[in-house]
């Protein structure tokens, strides 16, 4: 700090000027006394002569009024000089000076790009009025256990608290959508209910919310997407009107792409409020936002639902999920789900930005130590170290405005990029833009980073006092010691980095290669919601439907099985209580299949024992069902589930009383029935759809090519729509639907994946640099031990020594940080543990044969050398 302090010395100024005076009073003193004045009398007419006080601040502030203006012209014709002589290094150095620039422009872009997402989505506020306000409740199970979903009725009376300002609840609900065209088109949209509007006054771009007579009544009228309604509507004047199924709905609002919620949603329906007593309060299917009052704390509102709670409990004895109310601020809701992979992103950044900076150290320290000789003849001939200070860092600063210009420019294109093409799975990504805050803290924070990187070799090449001799020799090799140094830090960030970009990898493999109990390639998917007024009110023309369209499609050439089910997709799959026989209350729940057809051929789901469904079974014979495996042993283990009985409570009745008993006819193979990231195996229940039609109002064709499931994929849509003309449908590959779920986890893998690549090359640059220079110093040494007769081979195998030892000791240390740091993976792999064995081994061994491969230039270049040159030479 005193170094730099000494750049500007005004009060050494000062002080000379004031000695300059005193030594002119004192002349002036001893002349008078030499003219008979005494000592006294001397000094006073000294001062007087000189003007007094005034006189002598005049002069001190005339000396500060020329020393700022010598000062500033001095500094202005430093600053051009410095200038010229970095353009002309630059231009003597393209090579080093290009790597210097490309490194920086990364680690610009890089933590650019980063900083903004993390900024966008967890740090600014929430696009509502007062959004600090806002609150997610959630249910509570009898062990404590809170989760996001919750029931209506509960829900009903919790919105009676108050502490709550306005409360509603909202749930995904895919819809078609009949616009002027008459194609009816499947849509993301979601069901709304209650005062869901009132509580996230949600900004819109035009038009208005529902009004309190239509949240009530449930009117038909909906709000929709601001690209939506631009670009489907083309932009039509408000009210207008659009078709759901066969209803006509009223669009009165449009919301604004950067504030509707959720993500993703194209489409706001109005649904009324229900309330129901028992187990109906067991049917979780929605979520629910709140706005808590002004100056009411989440402590006092918990209390008083979790009051409104126990209310419930008591009323309502089966009412399970009624143990409180748990109480979550929105924004964490909201954001939960990207804060771990996007905090992981950030602090990966960061470790490149490390990496760069110790590069682009090295590369300066090994250019900066061969100049040691060009700068102490700088100071021989008078140059301050301060001065060369400063002219050694106006070349890192020229190129590190340059690459702070062009990474902010590269962010800015990959974040339009992300968000404009690639559909980037996060939260808020309607409100994703490059602002001016984040480029300028990316900028700034690799500015001081090079700064930093800049300044170590700026003190090498200003520290030697003679142009030759030990002193110049000294800090040759204290040059390649810090730059050793500084490639051990790089390989061990490069380690940690690759380490996690690797064990992201092997999880998202490992994840791809589990047994799902089914065979998802080959399988093509049409789903529909029988939505018109014919198929709602009535469930016979369902089946009608269903057949027929079950029908086309088996017929269609290449398909070799094919099937029907409520649903197809893993993330929609219903999951309800099951009572056994026997037993007075339910233990568990399970997924609930209605299908049809050649279902389990069709999706390759084995049948274990018994019996599947056949012609036999029909809507007038006794009720029967099909049981997963996990499902039979948790009710009758060790023995047969054939003949056994048990009731879908949560499915077809809320009480024993009211769903009907299911015969066990035969046990299938268990599915992973929540996909590819799901660790648990469910129990499952499949019953026929022809005895419970009820649920195939939203269901879907199933189709299994006999070769590629793109030979069936248009055809199967075809004959699907053919039924039906005025009926969206949805044709989609049973892979696409599975791999969706993991869009999060692969983009994470890729993102971080990528910045370890980037570390681990930066990393191999600085081995081969400082080889590279470490062989140019050592070369009379080289060249006696060749003239004293060794061989090529071993001159290699020293440099590969040389490198091996930087990369070992490297990989050592990043291995025990990356076990230490592995905590933060935790949240984000699926099947792996964050400190994989095989993982890490791995990572150790690719960083040791990078070294090997980054060191074999400079060491053929050793090999090759001619002892008689370079003992000249050296």
């Amino acid at each position: 700090m005193k170094r730099l302090l000494r750049l500007w010395r005004p009060e050494r100024r000062r002080r000379e000027v004031d000695e300059e005076i005193e030594r002119h009073l004192e002349l002036r003193a001893a002349e008078l006394e030499r003219r008979g004045f005494t000592p006294e009398e001397a000094t006073a007419e000294a001062r007087r002569r000189f003007g007094g006080d005034e006189g002598i601040e005049a002069v001190r502030a005339s000396a500060a009024r020329r020393d700022r203006k010598l000062t500033l012209s001095d500094r202005c014709s430093d600053l051009r000089q410095d200038l010229v002589l970095a353009l002309r290094r630059a231009v003597r150095q393209p090579v080093s000076t290009a790597a210097e620039l490309l490194i920086l422009t990364l680690a610009v872009a890089l933590l650019t790009g980063t900083v903004t997402l993390v900024d966008r989505v967890l740090l600014r506020p929430l696009p509502f009025p007062e959004a600090e306000r806002l609150v997610s409740l959630w249910s509570v199970g009898e062990e404590g256990d809170a989760f996001p979903w919750v029931s209506m009725s509960n829900w009903a009376d919790w919105n009676d608290a108050a502490a709550i300002e306005a409360s509603g609840l909202f749930a995904q609900s895919d819809m078609s959508v009949t616009l002027e065209d008459d194609v009816p088109r499947r849509i993301s949209a979601y069901d709304v209910a209650g005062g869901f509007f009132s509580a996230l006054r949600m900004p819109l771009l035009s038009g208005r919310w529902p009004s309190e007579d239509e949240v009530e009544v449930g009117a038909s009228v909906a709000l929709v997407e601001e690209s939506f309604w631009r670009s489907r509507m083309s932009a039509a004047e408000l009210p207008a009107q659009i078709e759901i199924g066969d209803r006509r709905v009223d669009v009165i609002g449009v919301a604004r792409r950067d504030a509707a919620y959720p993500s993703g949603a194209q489409l706001w329906r109005v649904r009324p409020v229900r309330r129901m007593a028992g187990r109906a309060r067991n049917s979780i299917n929605w979520n629910a936002v709140a706005r808590l009052g002004p100056g009411v704390t989440t402590g006092a509102a918990k209390a008083e639902l979790d009051g409104i709670a126990a209310a419930i409990r008591e009323s309502d004895p089966a009412a399970i999920y009624s143990w409180g109310v748990g109480i979550v601020p929105f924004a964490d809701f909201v954001t939960d789900d990207a804060r771990s992979p996007l905090l992981l992103l950030l602090a990966g950044a960061l470790g490149v930005l490390l990496v760069a900076g110790a590069n682009v150290a090295a590369l300066n320290v090994a250019r900066a130590t061969a100049r040691v000789g060009e700068g102490a003849v700088r100071r021989a001939l008078g140059a301050g170290r301060a001065r060369l200070i400063r002219h050694e860092l106006t070349g890192h600063l020229l190129v590190i405005a340059m690459a702070a210009v062009l990474g902010i420019g590269i962010a800015a294109l990959g974040i339009e990029l992300s968000v404009r093409k690639i559909d980037l799975p996060l939260p808020r990504s309607g409100e994703i833009g490059l602002d001016v805050r984040a480029g300028l803290l990316g900028a700034a924070v690799v500015g001081l980073v090079g700064l930093a990187s800049a300044m170590l070799p700026a003190l090498f090449t200003s520290n030697s006092a003679t142009p030759t001799g030990s002193r110049a020799e000294v800090t040759s090799r204290r040059g390649v010691v810090v730059g050793r140094a500084l490639v051990v830090f790089e390989v061990v960030l490069a380690v940690v980095l690759l380490s996690a970009g690797g064990a992201l990898l092997r999880d998202y493999r490992t994840v791809l290669t589990r047994d799902l109990g089914f065979e998802p390639r080959g399988v093509v998917t049409a789903e529909v919601a029988l939505t018109s007024e014919a198929y709602r009110d009535a469930v016979d023309p369902r089946m009608e439907w269903w057949d027929e369209a079950l029908r086309r499609v088996s017929r269609i050439p290449g398909v070799a099985a094919a099937g029907i089910a409520n649903r197809s997709t893993t993330d929609h799959r219903p999951n309800g209580f099951v009572l056994a026989e026997g037993e007075s209350e339910p233990s568990g729940g399970a997924i609930y299949a209605a299908i049809g057809g050649a279902y389990l051929e069709a999706m390759g789901i084995p049948l274990i024992s018994g019996r599947a469904f056949d012609a036999g079974d029909g809507p007038d014979t006794e009720r029967v069902v099909l049981v997963s495996e996990v499902l039979a042993d948790r009710y009758w283990p060790g023995e047969s589930a054939l003949g056994k009985r048990i009731q879908a409570l949560s499915m077809e009745g809320f009480g024993a009383d009211q769903a009907p008993w299911l015969g066990v006819v035969g046990v299938v193979g268990s599915t992973r029935a929540w996909g590819y990231q799901a660790d648990e195996i469910p129990p499952e229940m499949y019953v026929l759809a022809e005895q419970i039609p009820v649920w195939m109002g939203t269901a879907a064709v199933v189709a299994r090519a006999e070769s590629q499931e793109s030979d069936i994929l248009g055809p199967v849509g075809e004959e699907v729509r053919a039924v039906d003309g005025d009926l969206a449908v949805e044709t989609r590959l049973l892979t696409a639907d599975l791999a969706e779920p993991l869009a999060q986890h692969q983009a994470l893998t890729l993102l971080l994946g990528g910045f370890a690549v980037i570390a681990v090359l930066l990393a191999s640059v600085g081995i081969y640099s400082i080889l590279r220079f470490q062989i140019g110093l050592r070369r009379r040494e080289l060249g006696l031990r060749a003239a004293l007769g060794a061989s090529g081979t071993d001159l290699v195998g020293m440099v590969l020594r040389d490198a091996l030892l930087l990369a070992g000791l490297g990989a050592t240390l990043g291995t025990v940080l990356a076990i230490l740091t592995g905590g933060l993976l935790r949240t984000s792999l699926y099947a792996l543990s964050p400190t994989d064995p095989i993982t890490l081994a791995a990572t150790a061994a690719s960083l040791l044969l990078i070294a090997v491969v980054a060191a074999s230039e400079p060491a053929l270049r050793a090999a090759r050398m001619d002892p008689n040159d370079a003992l000249r030479r050296a």
